[in-house]
């Protein structure tokens, strides 16, 4: 913005009173312009920050369910090794063998990091951050006790892979003490799948459809 001297010869003080008038109301039309240009431009960051959040939690929303379906199975897989090593220790007919899986997956949180990083979220509401804060709470707990969950089944499984893939012939070289080992470590992978299924899995998911709700009803 330039300010300019007056063209004629100012003589009086009404001439001093008029051009500081002109001058004032162009730099508040200069400032309110510039503050609509910026406020423009942060509804827009604000949008795109929204869509690639809901994006984001469509995606982990998606990963989640395929998850949630496999964790039963992989339940019943630990409960059929318990049946197994229980078998074993008592000695008593069981499974003739059994297979073990474990998956984890992935939920992303890129877009919501990015946006506190270059502090977008400072454009957005009170309501929309704490929304989004609540759900990605949620992912980190599910995140941490799937990755608790992964360690058991390391724990639990490690021995099968030691073991020829789990051949009945090979589990009876184990000693009583082993068996109650491994039957103690695989208690525990149920334990933790248990805790997954009943407290971490239905927030989460309640959550991301929460989440895109509000998202929906915003627009």
């Amino acid at each position: 913005m330039e300010i300019h001297a007056p063209e004629r010869h100012i003589s009086s003080w009404r001439d001093v009173a008029i051009h500081l008038a002109v001058v004032t109301a162009g730099i508040l039309i200069a400032l309110g312009l510039e503050q609509a240009v910026e406020a423009y431009h942060h509804r827009e960051l604000v949008a795109e920050v929204n869509e690639l959040i809901a994006d984001e939690i469509r995606d982990n929303q998606k990963v989640l369910e395929q998850q949630a379906a496999k964790l039963w199975d992989y339940r019943n897989a630990a409960v059929s090794v318990l049946d197994f090593v229980t078998a074993l220790l008592q000695k008593v007919p069981g499974p003739k063998g059994v297979e073990v899986e474990w998956n984890k997956v992935t939920l992303h949180d890129t877009s919501w990091t990015t946006a506190q990083r270059t502090g977008a979220l400072s454009y957005m509401t009170y309501r929309e951050v704490n929304r989004y804060a609540a759900v990605y709470r949620l992912q980190a707990d599910f995140i941490a006790a799937q990755d608790s969950a992964e360690s058991a089944a390391v724990d639990a499984f490690s021995v099968f892979i030691r073991k020829s893939k789990g051949r009945p012939a090979e589990f009876q070289k184990l000693s009583p003490t082993e068996l109650e080992a491994e039957r103690s470590r695989v208690m525990h992978l149920i334990s933790e799948l248990d805790l997954m299924i009943e407290l971490k899995v239905e927030p989460l998911r309640n959550g991301y459809a929460e989440a895109l709700k509000a998202r929906g009803q915003a627009e």
